[in-house]
């Protein structure tokens, strides 16, 4: 029997130093823009990761996308899904064109609506003092979601921004979790990203595969759903609500 994992990043299996609190020496698992390394496996993550790289065929599920999943220094080899679902690498690492020409409507037609509540995030932060980086992450030409990160560990200041976009653009898809907040069109989600890649870029590992989901967020769990087995990190946002 072939195993696939598909497997969130960030905080399920590396963080930034500051939440690593397990004692042992750390792996660098991402670099920041500045080629610095930013994000770190503890030893438990790295063992893990070891274990599955041997008997798994590993993709990754992910909100990054081109440019900030080519920090990551892990090495996948079967493929990746990228910008929540609205971006898939084939296992050579090449954009997959025919996901990417579906794709591509969708997110035009989003566009003037995450533009909104980009302009609305911004406002809204100058006049409170919020410390906040916002941006519209973009790939291939084409945008896909509003990002929003706390720039000094208070996670509580992205409530405000969190409210406005629950009241005036309550069409888009809010993904929450510690420090980040993102707004997504209501196509953009990893779930609908999975079915298409198994079977197109996994689908010779045949038909009695074990598939198992690995993820640390609440917007997890759609992607997650479509695996026979669920995994959750501990201390993560999905534990905690268990």
């Amino acid at each position: 029997m072939e195993t696939i994992v598909f497997m969130d990043l960030d905080d399920s299996i590396f963080q930034t130093r500051r939440k690593c609190r397990e004692p042992g020496p750390l792996r660098v698992g991402a670099l920041g823009p500045d080629g610095l390394p930013l994000s770190f496996l503890r030893p438990s993550q790295a063992r893990l990761l070891e274990h599955v790289f041997k008997g798994a065929a590993v993709v990754p599920v992910t909100a990054r996308n081109l440019e900030s999943f080519g920090r990551v220094t892990l090495n996948f080899e079967h493929g990746a899904v990228l910008n929540f679902g609205g971006l898939i690498l084939s296992p050579a690492g090449e954009v997959d064109e025919e996901w990417l020409a579906e794709t591509r409507p969708l997110c035009r037609a989003a566009r003037g609506r995450l533009l909104e509540a980009l302009a609305g995030a911004e406002e809204l932060a100058g006049k409170r003092g919020l410390g906040c980086r916002i941006r519209l992450i973009s790939d291939q030409g084409l945008d896909f979601y509003v990002l929003v990160k706390t720039l000094n560990g208070r996670p509580e200041e992205l409530d405000e921004i969190a409210a406005l976009f629950s009241e005036f653009f309550c069409d888009l898809t809010l993904h929450r979790n510690g420090g980040i907040l993102a707004a997504l069109p209501p196509f953009l989600n990893k779930a609908r990203a999975l079915p298409y890649h198994l079977e197109k870029h996994l689908g010779h590992l045949g038909p009695d595969r074990l598939v198992l989901g690995f993820g640390d967020s609440l917007t997890d769990v759609d992607f997650m759903r479509l695996c026979d087995y669920l995994i959750i990190p501990s201390g993560s946002q999905l534990e905690r609500r268990l």
